[in-house]
């Protein structure tokens, strides 16, 4: 009678544990697909926030230098009244380290009292063709900061070119914002520019230089030159012995890509979890279908 039994149980168990790890496979492929795609589209989505923070400041300093330039005092070339402008709407400027104002030979006069002459600045030869520009970042001479220069142009009521507002904007102020974004435990955000420099990492070893840029890694050092490119896109790569997930997008005003970046171990943690928890469940169902067959043959054997 035991043989009817183990012969009934026997090949019940086996099937059993087939379909299972069978289920458990293609559950955990199917997990790990869903969230995977849930990670890009969270890095991405943080990306892209970014990419709009970052476009909304510039376009905000932009803006108050372009109301500068439009004033009287801006138009007439008047130094010591823009100057006093300046100093009575100083809470409005407090973005700005320094704000010039300069005629079309080039020669300035700026907030903290300096003179000089900005003709050989690339920002300048555009503002005479009445266009605005946003300058690569340099080190201030002065503060030893990183900087930006905003530059827009000065148009008397002719529409004719008659000198520049300028700015220099500290980057810090852009680049703690990007250094304090998180991603889970271990993401974080950084900036490369066109020369493959990273100007925003919360690592300060790899900031204002090309270290990633001449990784040893192959994948990331791909990475940083489709966003070197100003590419847009997701993708993977290896850091520091750790997989990791990155999404890039350009910001529209300068040669900066902002990446998102988050390590791949995190979201394998999670699918390795689902499929012990289904492995657990089905251990269960073959224990609980096994359990009931040998009452159920217990049963009909007597």
């Amino acid at each position: 009678m035991k043989s009817l039994k183990y012969k009934i149980m026997t090949p019940v168990f086996v099937l059993s544990t087939i379909g299972i790890l069978i289920l458990s496979f293609f559950a955990h492929g199917i997990a790990k697909e869903i969230i995977t795609s849930y990670v890009e589209l969270a890095v991405e989505d943080k990306a892209e926030k970014l990419v709009s923070y970052v476009d909304h400041k510039l376009e905000a300093w932009e803006g108050q230098l372009e109301l500068l330039a439009s004033t009287d005092k801006a138009k007439k070339l008047d130094y010591e009244g823009f100057l006093k402008h300046i100093w009575d709407k100083k809470d409005l400027f407090k973005d700005h380290e320094v704000v010039l104002i300069s005629d079309r030979k080039g020669d300035f006069i700026a907030s903290d009292g300096t003179r000089g002459n900005v003709a050989d600045r690339t920002y300048f030869n555009k503002a005479l063709k009445g266009e605005s520009a946003i300058s690569a970042f340099s080190i201030s001479k002065t503060t030893g900061n990183p900087i930006i220069v905003i530059s827009v142009p000065i148009m008397d009521d002719y529409e004719n070119v008659v000198g520049l507002v300028a700015s220099t904007v500290n980057l810090y102020q852009v680049t703690d914002i990007i250094n304090a974004e998180k991603l889970g435990d271990s993401g974080y955000a950084y900036i490369i520019n066109s020369q493959g420099l990273t100007i925003a990492h919360p690592r300060k070893e790899f900031l204002l230089n090309d270290t990633l840029a001449k990784s040893e890694s192959n994948t990331l050092r791909e990475i940083i030159a489709k966003m070197k490119n100003g590419k847009e896109g997701i993708g993977y790569y290896n850091f520091e012995d750790i997989k990791k997930i990155i999404a890039f997008k350009p910001v529209k005003s300068v040669d900066w890509t902002i990446g998102m970046t988050a390590s791949f171990d995190e979201v394998s943690e999670n699918v390795s979890m689902l499929q012990n928890n289904i492995l657990l469940i089905g251990i269960i169902i073959v224990i609980s279908i096994l359990t009931s067959l040998y009452f159920i043959t217990n049963s009909l054997v007597k």
